[in-house]
């Protein structure tokens, strides 16, 4: 059974290709389970980057947090009548703490990011290396 479709080889000739040509489909996708079940020897190294992403994403919330408390300082404190560089104290104080919980947010982040990377890295090459010995183990017939 012929199929419409044309295609070129190599000298720019117009080739048929045959529904027997075609790549065949070999079932269902994988489940959810089975592609969780590729991660499992990195389990502890992909749990190790949801905790520093937690915290990344708690300094990241936490930085409005404390500008508001430099506003409410330059806001209260000086419609109160404080002595202005009692003020500018407060709000060198909070901002030294949002320029350290700013850095060690991307601190986390960049070791999340690092550890997520060599468990993809891991899983990849144990894959590879299972379709390796899948290919060494088929018979000769298999590669005609």
């Amino acid at each position: 059974v012929e199929v419409g479709m044309e295609g070129r080889d190599s000298e720019n000739n117009a080739v048929e290709f045959k529904k027997s040509d075609e790549v065949k489909d070999e079932g269902p996708a994988p489940s959810l389970g089975r592609v969780l079940g590729l991660a499992r020897e990195e389990s502890c190294i992909l749990l190790a980057a949801f905790i520093l992403q937690c915290f990344s994403e708690l300094g990241g919330l936490a930085t409005p947090l404390l500008i508001a408390q430099v506003y409410d300082a330059v806001v209260e404190d000086l419609k109160d009548g404080r002595d202005i560089d009692a003020v500018r104290s407060d709000i060198t104080k909070f901002m030294a703490a949002v320029i350290i919980v700013h850095a060690l947010s991307m601190f986390l982040a960049f070791f999340r990011g690092l550890l997520t990377g060599v468990a993809g890295e891991r899983i990849v090459a144990r894959l590879r290396n299972r379709l390796f010995l899948h290919l060494l183990s088929q018979n000769m017939a298999f590669f005609d």
